[in-house]
Formats: structure tokens, sequence, C-alpha cells
């Protein structure tokens, strides 16, 4: 049983190859309709036949695929979670995810000299795929729960005008004004992110209520009429003296009684099925995005909060990686 474990994580990445491969092929759009022969899917594609028919059996165990006769169709975790345009889409994310392929290879790399390393820096993908699949992923996790969830531990009743600060796509301005129809938002990001956001406003059909702010965190200022900030997992990302800095920027961009709402990973505080997660995301944050990032603790978390003059300190765990940090400008 030792080794069996040992192999199942050696043969893992051939999975999530799989996953990968289907997604970039379009293999769950092709049979969404109706189930296909491998024969008629490597057509399609204009595909090895022999490569196809070994990689739908593949996803048909992993449950991706279901097969009825000669026939393959999604399964309703694919139907789900992996048809583009569906509103709990993952295409994204998952790509986002495995794009850093080649950076793992290089993982003991990685541990001897320390620093993240981007895919657009060892040529698996190039820049604008990086950043598409990036931010698209990070809307992708907004909207297959997220959103609601911070909607409903949420109270911007009799808020005007919300600053969403890193807010890449948009996702959750998006849907705080789709849930308060009297809110603006700006969203502060930087030009890449605000690309992307750009395209999908119009989808929402809310251009004229969340407008967007390229700027730099660190040298830019924020303004100063806003009820209302919005942070969401970007304050890892950062040193401690980055991240007060720019907690003390959003304290000043805020009227007196402002809202401040953190959306943030930090650990678990007591071990679980979950605490293996924690040590998954804490590697991949130094190894993938930033030096001087970490999972940041509550009380360290509560400690920046608190020290740059906010009080009322609330702290919200969710059925997720994700907590809220909730407090009020004096």
């Amino acid at each position: 049983m030792k080794l069996d474990k040992l192999r199942d994580m050696t043969y893992g990445y051939i999975s999530t190859a799989s996953l990968r491969a289907a997604i970039k092929l379009g293999i769950f759009s092709l049979v969404k309709e109706q189930p296909l022969s491998a024969y008629e899917i490597s057509n399609r594609l204009n595909a090895n036949l022999r490569y196809v028919n070994s990689l739908l059996h593949l996803l048909v165990d992993l449950e991706l695929l279901e097969k009825k006769g000669d026939l393959f169709g999604n399964s309703s975790i694919a139907n789900d979670f992996l048809i583009p345009d569906k509103p709990k889409y993952q295409g994204d994310f998952i790509l986002h995810i495995t794009n850093y392929w080649m950076t793992w290879a290089h993982l003991d790399e990685r541990i001897i000299a320390g620093g993240p390393e981007f895919p657009y820096e060892n040529g698996f993908v190039d820049a604008p795929t990086y950043w598409h699949d990036y931010i698209k992923g990070r809307h992708n996790l907004a909207f297959v729960g997220q959103a609601d969830l911070l909607i409903q531990h949420t109270n911007l009743e009799g808020r005007a005008k919300m600053l969403d600060l890193g807010g890449a796509a948009g996702s959750y301005s998006i849907a705080l004004c789709q849930a308060y129809a009297h809110l603006q938002a700006v969203v502060l990001d930087l030009k890449q992110p605000l690309e992307i956001a750009a395209e999908l406003l119009p989808k929402y059909d809310l251009e004229d209520r969340i407008n967007l702010m390229a700027a730099d965190f660190h040298k830019d200022e924020f303004g100063r009429d806003f009820d209302v900030v919005l942070i969401s997992a970007i304050l890892r990302l950062f040193s401690d003296e980055e991240g007060r800095n720019i907690l003390k920027k959003v304290y000043d961009s805020l009227l007196p009684g402002g809202l401040l709402i953190v959306q943030e990973f930090t650990p678990l505080e007591k071990p679980t099925q979950k605490s293996f997660m924690d040590k998954v995301l804490d590697l991949f944050l130094i190894v993938g995005h930033a030096q001087k990032g970490s999972d940041r603790s509550k009380e360290e978390m509560r400690a920046w909060i608190e020290d740059a003059g906010f009080c009322d300190f609330e702290f919200i765990g969710l059925p997720n990686q994700t907590t809220l940090m909730i407090a009020n400008k004096r």
C-alpha cells in the first residue's frame, strides 16, 4: 500500500496533463450537445485517432467523460465546470495553475536559489497568455461561489462608492454592483488585468457603474472619497512593510466611518483535510508569485489592519481556503 501511494504521486501529473489537454483541445465543448465517437472527435480535432482514443478513455476513468457504447459524452463535473461561458466555468483557472508546469519542473532549482519563476520567464507560455489565464482564472473562482460568500457575509447598504483594490477582472465589483443597485465601483490594478476587465464589463452592462484605474499600489494615490474598500488576495504577496504601507493608504482613501473588507488566504488554525492545501498554497505563493509573500496568520493580518488605524475588527472564516476580515475607519 505504501508503494501504491508513492506510485499514485509519481503518475499523478499525467491526470493533470490530460485535463489540461482536454481543455486546450476543446473536447468538453465538442461533446456538450451530443456524445461522439473517438473517430468523430479525432476528425473534428484533425488529430491522431490512436492518441485521441487513449486520452478519451483516461478522461472516462477520471470521471470527466462518460462512455456509452462507442460514444463519449460529458460527465456532470465536466458539464458544470468545463464548458466555456457557463457561469461556473473553471477552465481558465485550471490553465493558469498548470501554466506553471515548467516552474514546478524546476522546483529543486527554486529551492536552492529562492525567488519565483513565472511561466513566461521559462517560456512555457508567453506573457499575454499568462495574464489572460491568470485574470480569467480569478474570475472563474469568484463566480464559482466566492462572490456569493462575499455578498452573504457583508452589508453594503448605504455605501455609495467602493474601491476594488487589486480587483483584476473586476469580478467582485461586478457581483456587488449586481447585488446593490446604488453602488459605484473603481477597480484599481495593473494595466494587464484591466484589459480583461474592459472585455468583461459590457457582458454585464455595468460600464457606467464600474470605472477602471491603472495604477501602482506602492507609488500612486488611491483617492480619498470611498466609503468602502475591498482587497482580494493581494496582501499576502507583499512584505510586512509593503502590506502595512498599503493599508495606511487605504485608510486615508476612506471617508470617516468607511468600511474595509479584506478577502485573503490564511492558514487554518486546526489540522484538517484542508491543511494540506494550506501548505500547497504557501509553496505555490513563493515559487510562482512573490518571494516576499507569505500566507499571513489571522493575528498578523489583524495587527496590520489595526495598526493602520482601523477598529471593530471582525474575522469570518469561510468554507474554503479564504477568510474575510472586516473593519471600520474611526
